[in-house]
């Protein structure tokens, strides 16, 4: 089978010899090995983002009939995979593509221009914790936030926000993060963590100064700070009501 011969192959598909969508799920319609079907699904390296989402969407499509079949089940690890795998490409279509299409189609052009399997796989699989560490320290604020918003719960980002933050280097602009610690980050931050996250901002404030010359953008960094107390105390309030009732 053309399928299991690219599997062979480290599942590296040329773009040059890249079968069409259709033959190739039909191919793996064919095998009745479904563990093999859902990996290749998930490990090939294909040339356009297209050709990966059709392939992530039958793989998501085989779980859900396995698990409707009668005395078949799939292991909890296969499926986290397939559904997860399908949530990050719709984040990489936002980061690499820039769509807000909510059925990640993008423009044929810009798809074969851009789309790069070798490191759409290394997505994959990365440590979404090092994946926000590596994007904020290239100072790029706004592919990290779209990884932030969607899989700041999925990936438990939230306890790493310091180890996050300590990589912004300085040349960063305040309104590149201004606006995400305020309305993102501070309402979620836990207890323990604010102190730490005060140190930051202070700090952050001070190089702000310097380094912009502007009083003004300083300000806006250190007002962090009151939003910081004001939350520390609504999550005491809402502590003792709880206790309360």
């Amino acid at each position: 089978m053309m399928a299991r011969s690219g599997a062979k192959n480290k599942m590296d598909v040329d773009a040059d010899m890249e079968m069409s969508v259709e033959v190739l799920l039909k191919d793996l319609a064919n095998i009745k090995d479904d563990a093999f079907c859902i990996n290749f699904c998930l490990q090939a390296v294909l040339s356009t983002y297209a050709t990966t989402h059709a392939l992530l969407s039958y793989a998501r499509r085989l779980v859900q009939d396995i698990e409707k079949r009668e005395g078949t089940t799939v292991k909890p690890a296969v499926l986290s995979a397939v559904y997860q795998a399908v949530r990050r490409l719709g984040t990489w279509q936002l980061i690499r593509f820039g769509s807000d299409d909510e059925n990640g189609e993008v423009d044929g052009d810009e798809d074969e221009r851009a789309f790069d399997g070798k490191e759409w796989q290394r997505f994959r699989v990365a440590n979404m914790v090092g994946e926000m560490r590596r994007l904020v320290g290239m100072g790029k604020m706004a592919m990290a936030v779209v990884v932030w918003r969607r899989h700041r719960l999925d990936e438990n980002l939230l306890p790493h926000v310091q180890s996050i933050l300590d990589e912004m280097p300085e040349s960063v602009p305040t309104p590149e993060f201004i606006p995400w610690l305020r309305n993102e980050v501070l309402p979620h931050i836990q207890s323990q963590d604010r102190v730490k996250l005060s140190i930051w901002i202070e700090q952050r404030a001070r190089i702000t100064e310097m380094r912009e010359r502007s009083p003004h953008n300083a300000l806006q960094v250190i007002s962090l700070l009151n939003l910081n107390v004001m939350q520390e105390r609504l999550n005491v309030d809402e502590s003792v009501t709880g206790q309360i009732c």
